[in-house]
């Protein structure tokens, strides 16, 4: 198979599961849930002293939940602000401002949608060639690793947010919506 035909099949794939398996179940998601904390000091997204919002550190022994609001601001850095990926496709790459967190359910779905059209775009122009080059010495312990082998890298980490994101409208649909007598 050639490197064209693998670009092509990684998309695709990439594709069907944005749509069919994220990105579908995020319709109609509102603020209560987006910033419902399901556990007490869940993870999750608040204001900043500039205006804006700011997620919640992980600290380093900590095994951490985060709710809708951090993992949509995890997964839209993944797809645009990701440092590896920096160095894979240069300084004009990163969006910084596609991975900023949003106070509002309609304000995080926008910048995940463009955040992800961001990535498939980036992943879409690549050549034969960038799909096959090493990342390099710059890439640290990932220097002998391909673009190709970033590119699925990060979309495992999408599959995997993608999949926490709807474990958390599951549960809070089962929680809150669907059986209140459950909340104790």
């Amino acid at each position: 198979m050639s490197e064209s035909l693998i670009r092509v099949s990684v998309l695709a794939n990439l594709d069907f599961r944005w749509d069919a398996l994220i990105r579908s179940r995020l319709e109609g998601i509102g603020d209560d849930e987006y910033l419902w904390e399901p556990v007490a000091g869940c993870l999750s997204v608040h204001p900043d002293a500039a205006g804006g919002y700011m997620l919640e550190p992980v600290g380093p022994t900590e095994f951490p939940l985060g709710n809708i609001a951090w993992r949509m601001a995890q997964l839209a850095s993944s797809l645009s602000n990701h440092p590896v990926a920096a160095v894979a496709f240069g300084a004009a790459w990163p969006k910084p401002e596609l991975a900023a967190p949003a106070g509002t359910a309609a304000g995080a779905v926008s910048r995940l949608d463009s955040a992800y059209s961001h990535w498939h775009a980036t992943v879409a122009s690549l050549s034969d060639a960038d799909l096959a080059r090493r990342l390099g010495s710059a890439a640290g312990q990932y220097a002998e690793s391909s673009v190709l082998d970033l590119i699925l890298h990060i979309h495992a980490e999408a599959l995997q947010r993608g999949a926490d994101l709807c474990l958390l409208r599951d549960l809070y649909w089962h929680l809150r919506r669907g059986g209140s007598e459950h909340l104790g």
